[in-house]
């Protein structure tokens, strides 16, 4: 839905967890976590990996929305 775009699509999430608490979805595209750009599976694990408990946390994800257009969603919280 939106052409050009890099990041890590989201496949599923497991319920109750951290990503379903905070309205992650199937089919997000995690384009950025705390100001970082994410293209690859490389940058989401590195980007995962500087996190520590009680961080905040900002992700930007595009989200089809009722169209084939990806839309950009602001996901945020903290780290249990």
């Amino acid at each position: 839905g939106l052409d050009g775009a890099h990041g890590v699509l989201v496949m599923s999430i497991d319920s109750d967890s951290i990503a379903d608490d905070n309205g992650v979805f199937a089919d997000d595209l995690i384009v950025e976590i705390n100001n970082r750009p994410i293209s690859s599976a490389e940058d989401f694990q590195r980007a995962l990996r500087a996190l520590k408990t009680g961080d905040d946390v900002v992700m930007k994800v595009l989200r089809k929305d009722r169209s084939p257009v990806r839309r950009a969603w602001i996901v945020s919280f903290t780290m249990p």
